[in-house]
This record gives structure tokens, C-alpha cells and sequence, in this order.
């Protein structure tokens, strides 16, 4: 079973309609899904190859949301489909009448009790959640889901969704879905733009950051840095004026660094915040440099701990003495560190 591994920028949120055990649909024999593990498709199916590992899975069925999950892989390998198609005019949008005879009628208006099969070859696509399933009932409504989609098509299995619209009911109604939405969501808008500050305190400090954002701008460019001074020289303060991975005490190199991306006023928070070099800070936004939020250990991607003067980094703990950061900004990009480096 050959595995795709084909990537795109920025990670996307899909509805997969999931009917039952046996999914089925009156143009073709349908699929055998375990909800909670897999999803099957083919490439036959719109958008068939858009999904990729990363991805956000919202599974539904014809009524509600049923569960959320990552996708951590999809499998592919050549297969074969029985199309079920009109025996006039060929067609395969069929729609199957309750209480009418003839059974079937096409979308060009023909009626008929038996429709014609053909045996297709296709791509079979096996999409896993590697164990991140969470079970949603009642959270969100197929009209909800519709609504969220940013192009929004009946016909489509396999549709895009806006998660911003999504997250205020799925949290409120299901707090365990903010981890997964959290992760999902740095993956896609990672951004290390610039802020104002917030009066310095000590210790750890309390601090949730807001998930959802559209933009991809760190994928695009790093921007510049320098123009957040307030944040900047309040960090100066809070940890003595140097790089907490580093040590490094060059100040024209050392930027304010936003722990969970910037995305308005309420991320600039001091307990979001490091002090890091240039380079370190350029790393560190686009998951290349984790922290462990347990002991502030630092974390290298593979191909930087091969680097000399980077490897050395890796196992050190952050230079702070009591001025700890946040725990939940941490843990959210703990995850999204570790999430990428399991999925490579």
C-alpha cells in the first residue's frame, strides 16, 4: 500500500460525510467506515486530493457533526468502483424516489427501476486519525457546517470549512476540542508579527490564546521585527536582556518573540512572550525549535540537530530564572512541534 505524503502550504479544515457503517450513494456502492479511525474516499471524489495529513477532519453525517480529528495519514492504492448510471442517458446523478415507482430518476429526468452498473478504476484513498477522534454530538448542526464552508456546494463529500466559524460552539459545547483546534490551527497561521505590551509580572502567569486566523504570513515571509518596542523593552526587563535559548546579550540582535502567533492586542501578553536571536526566533516560529513546557527543555527538528551550532542547543533549558511564560501558550506549540515532527 503505497502512502502519500504529497504536502501543500498551510494545512486545511474539511466536512467528510460519513452515512452509517456503509456509506452509500445512489450513483455508486458506497464505503465501509470506522468513524472514529479512518475515513475512505477515491479519486473519484471532488477534492479527493486536496486532503493531506494535518488536516482537520469534521465528520458528519446527514444531520449533525459527529466527532473532529487530525489527520495524521492517508494511504492510497488502485482499486476498483461500481458506478451505478442511468440506462438512457448515461447519467449518474441518480436520486432514489421512497414512495414512487419506477425506484430511480436521473438528474435529466429519466425514470427507472433498475440502473446500469460499470466497474470504474480508481484511487483508493484510506485517510487515519491516528487516535485523535473526538466525539462531538449535538455541537453543530449540518446547516452550521454549510454555512462555514467558504464555497459551499451540496453536491460535495468532501467540502472545506472555515474553522473560525466553528470553534466559540465546538469549545463551549466540547472544552476537549480546544487542543485539537489549537493545534491545528498554529499549523495553519503561524505569524510572529508585531505587538504592544503588558504590565510585567513574575512568575508564572495565567493566559489563553485565541486559535483561529486566516492569514499564513510567516509561510510567506518573517516579518520585521523591530517595530514592537514596548513589548521589546518589557521583555528586556523580564528576562535580563538576553536570548533565553542562547544567552546571547546583543541587543541589536535579539527580538521579542510572540510564543503562540500574534494575531491582535490580546496576544500581547507578557506570559506570550520570549526573548530570542534573530535566527532562534525565525526557527522557533516556523516549528523548527520546540520547548517542552514541563521543564522549558529546548527541542531541535532533526535536520537542525545535525547542525553544529545549533545541535548544541538541543537538550538545553531556557536561561529564566522566575519569570516563567505562560503554560498554555507553551503547551499549544509543544503540540504543534510535536504533531509536525510525528507527521514528516
Amino acid at each position: 500500500m503505497a502512502t502519500m505524503i504529497e504536502r501543500r502550504t498551510g494545512p486545511r479544515a474539511w466536512s467528510l460525510i460519513s452515512v452509517g457503517a456503509d456509506r452509500q450513494y445512489a450513483g455508486n456502492r458506497g464505503y465501509r467506515d470506522d468513524l472514529r479511525r479512518v475515513y475512505q474516499f477515491d479519486s473519484n471524489v471532488a477534492n479527493c486530493r486536496n486532503v493531506h495529513p494535518g488536516d482537520l477532519a469534521l465528520i458528519r453525517d446527514r444531520e449533525r457533526l459527529l466527532g473532529l480529528a487530525r489527520i495524521g495519514r492517508i494511504d492510497s492504492k488502485p482499486a476498483t468502483k461500481t458506478m451505478l448510471r442511468c440506462p438512457t442517458c448515461d447519467d449518474v446523478d441518480l436520486k432514489p424516489r421512497k414512495n414512487k415507482r419506477p425506484k430511480f430518476r436521473c438528474s435529466n429526468g429519466h425514470a427507472f427501476e433498475t440502473p446500469n452498473e460499470r466497474v470504474i478504476k480508481v484511487t483508493s484513498f484510506e485517510a487515519h486519525y491516528e487516535d485523535t477522534y473526538l466525539d462531538v454530538p449535538d455541537a453543530v448542526s449540518v446547516a452550521a457546517l454549510k454555512a462555514a464552508a467558504p464555497r459551499p456546494n451540496d453536491q460535495l463529500s468532501i467540502e472545506e470549512i472555515d474553522i473560525s466559524r466553528l470553534e466559540g460552539a465546538l469549545v463551549s459545547s466540547h472544552p476537549t476540542t480546544r487542543e485539537l483546534i489549537a493545534s491545528f490551527v498554529q499549523g495553519a497561521a503561524l505569524d510572529g508579527s508585531t505587538g504592544a505590551s503588558e504590565k510585567d509580572t513574575s512568575g508564572a502567569i495565567s493566559y489563553s490564546p485565541s486559535m483561529t486566523d486566516t492569514r499564513n504570513s510567516v509561510l510567506r515571509a518573517i516579518k520585521a521585527r523591530r517595530g514592537q518596542r514596548r513589548f521589546r523593552n518589557a521583555l528586556l526587563k523580564r528576562y535580563g536582556g538576553q536570548c533565553v535559548i542562547s544567552g546571547c546579550r546583543l541587543l541589536d540582535v535579539i527580538e521579542a518573540a510572540h510564543i503562540w502567533p500574534y494575531r491582535g492586542d490580546q496576544d500581547n501578553h507578557l506570559g506570550n512572550g520570549l526573548l530570542l536571536r534573530a535566527d532562534l526566533h525565525t526557527l522557533f516560529d516556523l516549528d523548527l525549535i520546540g520547548i517542552r513546557p514541563q521543564d522549558l527543555e529546548v527541542k531541535l527538528a532533526p535536520a537542525l540537530r545535525r547542525i553544529p551550532d545549533y545541535g548544541v542547543l538541543d537538550g538545553q533549558r531556557l536561561r529564566i530564572s522566575t519569570a516563567r511564560p505562560a503554560c498554555e501558550p507553551l503547551d499549544c506549540r509543544w503540540r504543534s512541534f510535536q504533531f509536525k515532527w510525528s507527521t514528516e
